[in-house]
């Protein structure tokens, strides 16, 4: 029997759409299906901005320079190149479906600077560039999105994925296809302070489980910048920095250059890390400061209106007053490991975004690449998925599999999230790894109520970290607090090594 359609995407984010928009133009037949409406995803939410090396000024090759040096010695280089190269095509593609990025009167476009770039190249819309790429994108797709569709499984026989095991509205059902592209974004929702609760990686947890190879767990990044009401956190873009803002403490005093001599603009692992030992040591709430931004002449309202705007309504005014900030969970830097077209170890099963591990991050990711990685990704992943379709076509088959489906899980969550921040958060101890693996295996094992996809991919994080014996970018072992030459190299993780710590 044929496929019910050529592919299958899951996720609705920017990549996702990307992906979906350049197959549907290649003339296949594309079926989108998304747990969250668009509006809720990570690239939706994305404040600051693209980066690109769109200025006469800048280069393709700086801008390599930038991330490599960023993801301190195992970024891929092809992977980097192709991200800084054909990311001057693909915002040139976002321009040409009307993106509104800033511009000045000339018509000439408006860039800002973030964390480690050597040169101002991220382009942006006001403060709600992910909302401006990501609506447009949809309305230029027009293609149908299923929304309320959460991915279930994948059907994988003998190492190849024929379809998807979908839940909507109750009903559980197979949908085959010739090919599946994972675009489900990061895991950063099973920390108890994120910056998108709602991501919490069970999709990485399916392929894993599956047989997938996945790649760089234990590297999170947090962002400095959150505002934390309770659990509820609104982040403050890197951008507000890079336009003048400093972190200042309780005492009102700057402490920044005593970290690293970029200040505010040292890499995100340096400043999250600053803040918290700042935080420690001096028994201090950290703070950003608006002010430098209104002396430049800049009204803050203008330049930055929806967190201006969010701030006012959790009752902060950033034009009279310095915001409380802190770290949170942002962004997952491993995932499936896939090669530069979004290819898995599994036949037919692609992934893009922040679910996929490119390589093009390394340990630490530069400020704004993740949405070009999106773009650049999900455009060769197509392209791919359009070349391989005619040799999938002659294999495939229907798997005569049954549908085995867990109960929603309803509870045990809140626990996994405390259990991920205080062990496997900013800074990591083999004794804290070692009491995270411990206590949600113990959790995996005994409370059939605990959350186990997410449990099985926090579980896989902190058994990456704990082997990972040295820190590097955003994996900072206070055991091991410097780089070490016969680890600067790409972490894999696959199931096998999972069963040696767990029972799945």
């Amino acid at each position: 029997m044929k496929p019910d359609f050529d592919c299958v995407i899951v996720g609705s984010g920017i990549a996702g759409i990307f992906c979906a928009k350049k197959l549907t133009e290649l003339g296949l037949q594309v079926l989108v299906i998304s747990k969250d409406n668009y509006t809720e995803t990570a690239s939706y939410l994305a404040q600051g901005g693209i980066a690109g090396a769109i200025s006469p000024e800048d280069s393709p090759k700086l801008h390599y320079e930038d991330t490599v040096r960023v993801g301190r010695g195992i970024t891929k280089p092809e992977s980097v190149w192709a991200l800084v190269e054909e990311g001057v095509e693909r915002i040139v593609d976002l321009v040409n479906i009307g993106v509104p990025f800033e511009r000045e009167k000339d018509g000439t476009f408006k860039f800002t600077r973030e964390s480690a770039h050597s040169y101002p190249r991220i382009l942006y819309c006001k403060d709600e560039t992910g909302k401006a790429i990501t609506e447009t994108l949809v309305k230029s797709f027009g293609g149908k999105v299923v929304y309320g569709c959460s991915l279930k499984d994948l059907i994988v026989e003998d190492g190849r994925c024929f379809g998807v095991v979908i839940e909507k509205d109750g009903k559980v059902e197979k949908v085959f296809s010739l090919s599946v592209v994972l675009a489900t974004g990061g895991c950063c929702g099973i920390y108890e302070k994120s910056s998108n609760p709602r991501a919490i990686g069970d999709a990485t947890a399916i392929a894993l489980l599956k047989g997938a190879e996945l790649a760089n767990l234990e590297f999170v990044q947090f962002h400095p910048t959150a505002n934390c009401v309770d659990s509820n956190c609104f982040l403050v873009s890197e951008s507000v920095r890079g336009e003048g803002a400093i972190l200042i403490d309780g005492m009102g005093n700057r402490f920044m250059e005593k970290y690293h001599p970029l200040k505010e603009l040292a890499p995100r692992d340096v400043v999250a890390r600053a803040i918290e030992e700042h935080r420690r040591t001096f028994n201090t709430e950290i703070f950003i400061d608006f002010s430098p931004i209104a002396k430049r002449g800049i009204k803050i309202s203008e330049r930055f209106p929806h967190i201006y705007k969010v701030l006012k309504q959790r009752g902060f005014d950033p034009e009279k007053e310095p915001v409380p900030i802190t770290p949170v969970a942002h962004y997952h830097l491993g995932g499936i490991k896939t090669d530069t077209f979004g290819r898995t170890t599994i036949k037919g099963l692609y992934a893009v975004g922040e679910c996929a591990c490119t390589g093009c991050h390394g340990a630490n990711r530069l400020a704004s690449n993740s949405l070009l990685e999106c773009l650049v990704f999900a455009n060769r992943t197509a392209y791919r998925i359009y070349a391989d379709t005619w040799y999938l076509k002659r294999t495939f088959t229907r798997p005569e599999l049954p549908v085995e489906c867990e109960e929603p899980e309803s509870s045990g969550l809140s626990e996994l999230k405390k259990i991920m921040w205080d062990n496997v958060g900013i800074t990591r101890t083999r004794e804290s790894l070692e009491r995270a693996i411990e206590k949600i295996g113990e959790f995996l094992e005994k409370d059939k109520t605990f959350p186990k996809k997410p449990a099985i991919l926090g579980i896989s994080i902190a058994i990456s970290a704990l082997e990972r014996k040295e820190s590097r970018g955003c994996h900072f072992r206070k055991d091991f607090p410097e780089e070490r030459e016969d680890y600067r190299r790409e972490s894999t993780f696959t199931v096998e090594k999972l069963k040696e710590f767990v029972k799945v």
